[in-house]
């Protein structure tokens, strides 16, 4: 078989039929392995958004996204990876943060809605740790959708400037954007929204509704560009099973979603959703009902069995992951990342619809040395075609 472009791959596989080899994908690269990669000097998140921010107030705003995505884009040709997440980034006139404790910044909006995220350096990510929502309980979250409800619904477009750019400098790559529901999963606030399931479940659907308006405005403008699928990045699964009842979710998730992934296949694109956790109680809602097209990441610590997926759902639910990133990958031997590899490929590669990738992200606690082990093990042992 000749050697097919990433596109090629991807949509081959996407169809479940076995292209040449196993495509390659990681939905974020840390700032610590990004810089590793590209021989850059030691960077790390916190450090990167101090950079922004000044940068951007002293009239650079486009300079930080360039490089940034540049950069980005750099990290995957050397890899070799097939798919392209475009993360939206800094819009227009950016909400900039200030630094109020070591490694601690809070955003304060013109409306007085403020949040304040720390930067955990073992992994390289930022947490949120407080914001008025959760410190004025439903009352703050009444106020908070009334204020989405007064403002005008069309997105800042500003900020899919990235897409732009890889679309046009790298378009032999599938090129992933961005949707998703606004469950805020990872706000301060999530506690208020569960309050709110039970005790003001029409506010909910308000927040919804607004936030859904804009965000399908956003996803139509991605599609019009020529994206070649959508991810979604928001997470409502524990390691124990959603954060939700099944029948909250059926009301306040799938109907929303189910907008998305049919916004997606009008443009003929599958739309891919990222969960962490355990998603089993709610399998079939997901995978099957809604008929999204791609499952990432698959996590094997929250007892994600990724050849129980390939047999129940594989003839039409496309898989990526799954190899461990929170031990495998940072911790673990070349032959113990060599031997996983080759396990998840005999697993889930064989009759395609199978995307190799970590099971959440390449975060700041894995090594330079052990990226290269399983990219190179993908394409040893990747190869179609893969006996089972």
């Amino acid at each position: 078989m000749r050697e097919m472009t990433s596109k090629e791959r991807v949509r081959t596989t996407f169809a479940h039929r076995e292209p040449d080899r196993v495509p390659i994908f990681e939905i974020y690269i840390a700032e610590r392995p990004l810089a590793a990669l590209l021989g850059q000097p030691p960077a790390d998140g916190a450090t990167r958004l101090r950079s922004d921010c000044e940068r951007i107030r002293a009239g650079d705003r486009d300079g930080v996204v360039r490089d940034h995505i540049r950069d980005v884009l750099a990290a995957h040709r050397l890899l070799g990876f097939d798919l392209i997440d475009v993360h939206p980034t800094y819009g227009a006139e950016p909400l900039l943060p200030e630094e109020i404790a070591p490694n601690t910044w809070r955003y304060d909006d013109p409306a007085g809605f403020w949040s304040i995220v720390h930067w955990d350096e073992g992994p390289d990510v930022f947490f949120p740790v407080d914001s008025y929502i959760s410190s004025e309980g439903l009352a703050g979250f009444k106020r908070y959708v009334e204020y989405l409800e007064s403002l005008p619904t069309d997105p800042d477009l500003r900020m899919f400037d990235p897409l732009v750019y890889v679309l046009e400098n790298a378009p032999d790559l599938f090129i992933l954007g961005d949707a998703d529901v606004t469950c805020p999963t990872l706000a301060p606030w999530m506690t208020v929204y569960l309050e709110a399931l039970i005790e003001a479940p029409e506010l909910v659907e308000r927040y919804m509704d607004v936030t859904m308006e804009r965000e399908l405005k956003g996803l139509r403008y991605q599609l019009e560009l020529g994206v070649d699928g959508v991810i979604g990045r928001n997470d409502w699964y524990g390691k124990n099973g959603p954060f939700m009842s099944p029948r909250h979710f059926r009301r306040f998730i799938m109907p929303y979603l189910k907008m998305i992934v049919d916004e997606c296949h009008r443009f003929g694109v599958p739309f891919i959703e990222h969960l962490d956790g355990n998603t089993m109680p709610t399998a079939d809602e997901l995978w099957v009902e809604l008929g999204i097209d791609g499952y990432h990441a698959i996590e094997p610590t929250a007892g994600m069995d990724i050849g129980l997926l390939k047999r129940r759902y594989g003839q039409h639910l496309t898989l990526l992951g799954n190899i461990d990133c929170g031990q495998t990958l940072t911790f673990g031997t070349e032959e113990e990342i060599r031997a996983e590899v080759r396990r998840i490929l005999h697993e889930a590669a064989p009759g395609g619809g199978f995307v190799f990738a970590s099971s959440n992200s390449l975060h700041g606690r894995v090594p330079l040395e052990n990226i290269w082990t399983m990219v190179r093990a993908v394409r040893e042992f990747g190869a179609y075609p893969i006996g089972v």
